[in-house]
């Protein structure tokens, strides 16, 4: 027979038994789903632990315990923020966490067990044409299409050691030497300088995978959204989303052997092999043999993950005018300004990013908090992602908060309906059907979801908030339907 107290995961509904009595009232994260919650013993246990207060909880085999629930982590802001539910779509930033944690964060990885490499080869003269040659090169070649079945299995996986916080996994499931060579592809190195290169490339590589778990280890959940089709191909689309409110997506290219050819960030608009292949041009040709290029970017992407914002602008203005052409730079460079209390400035650094890469899909993420008060503009970002997207639950629960300021009342229900039946539990998405409620005059319905939010989500709007934020918002606290409540 087994001993000690039951107790149950609240929110997986995984199942451990304590051997400590003293262990009760803790605070524990759930191997199951990872989230944190108080130890207490299940109702009516009788309790046959010792008293060892450094006792572990005994968890249940995962197979007999019921699969983890992938919860949205915007439920936890909603908990924390109880006593205003308005404007959920606020919250969102334009991917600022998304941007520092997972786009710098993944160049950070790779710099530095690169750099000696990448200054070896630099060192002999006869690699600076090859050098010019990566510079000028506008993106590495595409991975070689893979099968629906493929990108599938990839994707699940790729989900699974996300959500796990399985860093190990994840860099398992890159193949660090498919992106290499996509990233130097026809360039004129000798074997042994590709072989010093690829050395370097592929302990970055592991550290950088390694990356997106840490991230979302702290702030958030990923979403495995399907399979898409891109360059002749199918990709695995995957949404990272953080607690704050923002969000990344990326486009996974699987190998015959279910691993990670390259990514493509939505966030930087571009293919990791290719951002890679920039940033090995602009070292590989700098006259200092790469070595002070490489410490300025790491200075300046430092700067930005610390939150220094005066700093990583400054030390953005003394790097190489090739390293301020990078886009992964450009998005790190408006995030920093961003932060600032300088809307001139962030303006500034968004415009020059507009100017550099006209339509690029990492401005439309950029602009998601930046248009906020302009819903005009705010639908036009949104439903250009999302078609890009083939459709992400997420950004249709923010269309159905934000068509029926722009009188389409009609388009506001038919995206909310679409989010709430993919993604049930997604806080976003049911907020989003109060606003399609509201807006189409359903009072009951509204009033119905407005309980459910509560109940369910932890979302309790005030009066003055619905009014202000929602159109017939006066109309809906003015009705029978919400004074019955």
């Amino acid at each position: 027979m087994s001993v000690g107290i039951p107790i149950t995961c609240p929110h997986c509904g995984r199942q451990a038994r304590l051997k400590s009595a003293a262990a009760l009232g803790k605070t524990k994260p759930c191997p199951g789903c990872g989230e944190p919650f108080v130890l207490l013993a299940d109702d009516g246990a009788a309790s046959d632990a010792y008293a060892d207060p450094d006792a572990e909880a005994e968890w249940s085999d995962a197979r007999n315990a019921p699969a983890p629930v992938r919860r949205d982590p915007s439920v936890g802001r909603a908990r924390a923020k109880s006593s205003s539910g308005v404007p959920i779509w606020t919250w969102i930033g334009g991917g600022t966490a998304a941007v520092l944690l997972v786009c710098g964060g993944c160049l950070g990885a790779l710099l530095v067990p690169a750099a000696n490499r990448v200054r070896e080869v630099a060192d002999r003269a006869e690699n600076r044409r090859a050098a010019a040659e990566i510079a000028a090169a506008t993106e590495s070649p595409t991975p070689a299409p893979a099968s629906s079945a493929t990108a599938r299995a990839l994707g699940e996986k790729i989900e699974a050691a996300l959500n796990d916080r399985d860093s190990h996994a994840m860099a398992r499931l890159l193949d660090s030497d498919a992106v290499y060579d996509l990233a130097i592809d026809g360039l004129e190195l000798s074997d042994r300088d590709r072989e010093s290169m690829r050395s370097g490339f592929a302990e970055g590589a592991r550290q950088s995978a390694g990356k997106w778990g840490e991230a979302l280890e702290e702030y958030g959940w990923a979403r495995f959204l399907g399979v898409s089709r891109r360059d002749g191909g199918s990709v695995a689309l995957v949404r990272l989303l953080y607690d704050d409110g923002s969000m990344s997506y990326l486009a996974f290219y699987p190998t015959p052997g279910v691993r990670i050819a390259d990514v493509y960030l939505f966030t930087t608009g571009e293919r990791f092999s290719t951002m890679m292949r920039r940033l090995f041009g602009s070292s590989l040709g700098a006259k200092d043999g790469g070595m002070d290029t490489l410490e300025a970017m790491q200075a300046f992407q430092h700067a930005a993950l610390r939150g220094d914002s005066e700093d990583a602008l400054d030390r953005y203005q003394r790097l190489p005018k090739n390293l301020q052409e990078l886009r992964a730079v450009q998005v790190l460079r408006v995030q920093a300004a961003g932060r600032l209390d300088d809307p001139d400035r962030y303006n500034a650094a968004l415009a020059d990013v507009d100017r550099r890469f006209p339509d690029d899909p990492s401005l439309d993420l950029l602009k998601i908090g930046y248009y906020v008060e302009e819903p005009e503009k705010l639908v036009v970002v949104l439903e250009r992602l999302d078609r890009a997207l083939d459709g992400d639950p997420y950004l249709r629960g923010m269309l159905a908060t934000c068509l029926p300021k722009v009188g389409r009342d009609a388009d506001a229900m038919a995206a909310a309906i679409a989010a709430v039946e993919e993604e049930p539990d997604l806080t976003l998405a049911q907020a989003g059907l109060l606003s399609a409620f509201i807006a189409a005059g359903d009072f009951d319905a509204a009033a119905d979801q407005l309980r459910r939010l509560e109940e369910e989500f932890a979302m309790v709007y005030e009066p003055a908030e619905l009014t202000e934020f929602y159109p017939r918002g006066d109309e809906f606290v003015a009705s029978d339907a919400y004074l019955a409540l």
